[in-house]
């Protein structure tokens, strides 16, 4: 999951310690003699992302090697309790996952890994100036992306400085944890750490959605995916584990809230811009013009985090926009209404959502968005445009009758103001 607005990162409350390849488990051996021998094999290939590919497996692998048993974690007294306490809850959030939700049962998240920086990774994203048109990258195993990762941060501002040479827009984000898709056993970061319980499970469950789903060629639509089960998972993992209506259910509620307010958001951005560029006017003419765009969407926003209950978005105004920033803003929530509306046409029940989306990735369908838009279609033959149809959350299972009917109105003043 990518950090949209990555504030300062507050030192984790344990020591470092190294750990050498002979204190290793097999498993881990393997794993990483599997990481490197991969990197290796795509750099034989010959192809132009070799280097970075190598890179990018020894990076992997220094976080084989370093990574602790939780066990270990949780035994170790110099652990500062709170970093335990959360250990324990990404366990708790984990077994919910596979349990109620039907994520892929792995062996993630049974190690911790402390992350040195501000960042585990930095993610870079570009676009053409005069287009919103991802720029693209291809990779063995995951296809075609669109955003390529690094774990040192002068490796991404490289890749920045080559891509703005060839007249790109560029945009690099902090990421706070990723999943290896299930092909290596993928620790608990410390970065996923420095947040409340609701935003740790939102992480947990939306990185095991990553295991559990992914469509190759589809970046967007498998972030849209894992965004709605992990904002719909922690709803109902909090309501689990904390109680009905209690302050952290209702911090996931806010969330999911602000995700569907900065959706409409930034889709309208994305409506302003793509009928200036579809203008027959000059290369000139459309950047001079964007920049317009782009501070009137600076000063929209202020009135938009009035609305907001939780600090995710505040850092919208800080950021330089471009194209590339734009998509990347936009990469988790724009469309993802869609997949609310399968969530309710299956009668807002999270495990046959999810169940839902891995049978069309069972089929081989070619185009799952494209899919997923005719089977609502099938299902809601005239389209409704009454407002707030397909509610953001799942209030009927979290709260009881009257505290349902007064978030319920809440939501609805904040989408329809």
């Amino acid at each position: 999951m990518v950090a949209l607005f990555q504030g300062p990162s507050r030192e984790p409350a344990m020591r470092h310690a190294a750990i050498s390849f002979t204190a290793m488990s097999r498993s881990s051996l393997n794993a990483l003699a599997l990481t490197v021998a991969t990197a290796s094999v795509f750099s034989l290939s010959g192809c132009s992302t070799s280097l970075y590919l190598v890179k990018l497996g020894w990076g992997q692998a220094r976080i084989l090697v370093h990574s602790r048993p939780n066990e270990s974690v949780l035994n170790d007294t110099d652990v500062d309790e709170s970093v335990r306490e959360k250990i324990r809850l990404v366990m708790e959030a984990k077994a919910y996952g596979e349990e109620e939700i039907g994520l892929a049962e792995t062996s993630n998240f049974s190690r911790f890994y402390q992350v040195e920086g501000p960042a585990l990774l930095y993610v870079v994203s570009a676009s053409p100036k005069d287009r919103l048109e991802p720029y693209e990258w291809w990779f063995p195993i995951t296809g075609r992306v669109t955003t390529k990762g690094f774990f040192s941060r002068k490796d991404a501002i490289r890749e920045r400085e080559k891509l703005e040479k060839k007249g790109l827009d560029v945009f690099v984000q902090g990421a706070q944890a990723y999943s290896t898709l299930g092909w290596l056993r993928d620790p608990i970061f410390s970065t996923m750490l420095d947040q409340d319980p609701a935003m740790v499970a939102n992480v947990v469950i939306h990185e095991l959605t990553h295991a559990t789903v992914f469509f190759k060629d589809q970046l967007d639509f498998n972030e849209q995916i894992a965004n709605f089960v992990g904002g719909q998972g922690a709803i109902d993992f909090t309501g689990a584990r904390f109680g009905v209506g209690s302050f952290l259910q209702e911090r996931a509620v806010g969330f999911v809230g602000d995700s569907i307010l900065f959706a409409q958001f930034m889709k309208d951005v994305y409506q302003r811009l793509g009928a200036l560029y579809a203008r027959p006017v000059s290369l000139a003419a459309k950047l001079r013009a964007r920049e317009i765009i782009f501070l009137q969407a600076k000063e929209e926003f202020k009135t938009l985090r009035r609305k907001l209950k939780t600090d995710f978005y505040l850092g919208f105004e800080e950021i330089k926009l471009n194209n590339a920033a734009v998509l990347a803003l936009g990469r988790y929530v724009v469309n993802i209404e869609q997949i609310q509306s399968v969530y309710g046409k299956l009668g807002r029940d999270l495990r046959r959502t999810v169940a839902f989306f891995k049978e069309i990735n069972r089929l081989g369908i070619k185009d799952p968005r494209k899919y997923m838009v005719g089977w609502l279609k099938e299902r809601e033959p005239q389209e409704s445009n009454s407002p707030g149809r397909h509610l953001p959350v799942d209030l009927s299972l979290a709260f009881g009758r009257e505290k349902r009917g007064e978030l319920t109105l809440m939501i609805l003043r904040q989408v329809n103001k």
